[in-house]
């Protein structure tokens, strides 16, 4: 739903931020 899409975006996002660094 559009609330999953959001997240996933803004995971994303953080994942390009983070670069090699995980985030889990």
């Amino acid at each position: 739903d559009g609330l999953s899409e959001a997240g996933g975006i803004l995971f994303d996002d953080m994942r390009e931020l983070a670069g090699l660094v995980p985030i889990h």
